[in-house]
């Protein structure tokens, strides 16, 4: 099953940056090799000047890159990237994400595997365009209440964790094309699930279920790709 790809116009690339402390700003953060503007102070209604492209009819598009940086606090700058549809945080040490990750309205892809998150904030609702969302080895309990709000989402994938059930509300997220949830504690699956009319792919493997919740998970979606 192929992965979500997201947008390749790299704006910044901080692995192995001496620059990954909470109170840099937008100018520390700019990569090097980038024509991006960036205002030095916050400032909700600056503009951020989008990457060179060859074509420029093309809607540019910003990823935000910060990758095995020991991060344990996201800089606030980062959240000022407001036209921002990627954004990256793989292999760093996150406890939680700041409320201003909600300024980020266009945010699409949302990538946070391998890190320390024990949930979302509240505000993660107002980036209501998002498509994907990876919590891949967090240690989490339960899906995160506030991703049922995320109404756009068509991947999901919380593999690794230690989540022990579904809520009945998973079958809100009714855009969904991928759900993968292997590698848990789950031990059955709420009969809400065939709400999901568009998933085309179901991991459930390593976890905890019977041959008969199986055989339920089959009947309720049988138009569903299924790995137990």
């Amino acid at each position: 099953m192929k992965q979500p790809i997201y947008p390749k116009n790299i704006a910044y690339s901080l692995s192995n940056s001496s620059t990954h402390n909470e109170s840099a700003t937008l100018k520390q953060l700019r990569h090097r090799g980038a024509s991006v503007e960036l205002p030095e102070k916050p400032n909700p209604t600056s503009k951020v000047s989008h990457l060179q492209r060859n074509k420029p009819s093309l809607t540019p598009i910003i990823t935000v890159q910060m990758c095995s940086s020991k991060l344990k606090k996201l800089p606030l700058a980062v959240t000022q990237c407001v036209h921002a549809k990627a954004l990256i945080l793989a292999f760093n040490e996150l406890e939680a994400l700041p409320t201003e990750i909600g300024n980020m309205h266009n945010l699409e892809y949302l990538y946070l595997n391998f890190n320390r998150l024990k949930g979302l904030p509240n505000a993660i609702k107002y980036a209501s365009k998002l498509k994907a969302l990876t919590l891949v080895g967090n240690g989490l309990q339960q899906i995160p209440s506030q991703a049922f709000e995320l109404h756009q989402l068509c991947w999901l994938d919380m593999s690794f964790n230690k989540i022990s059930h579904l809520p009945e509300n998973i079958g809100a997220l009714t855009k969904l094309k991928t759900l993968t949830l292997s590698h848990n504690y789950i031990r059955t699956i709420p009969k809400s699930i065939a709400s999901l009319a568009q998933l085309k792919y179901l991991s459930l493997q390593g976890n905890f279920l019977t041959g008969k919740e199986k055989e339920k998970v089959n009947n309720l979606l049988p138009n569903t790709q299924i790995k137990f």
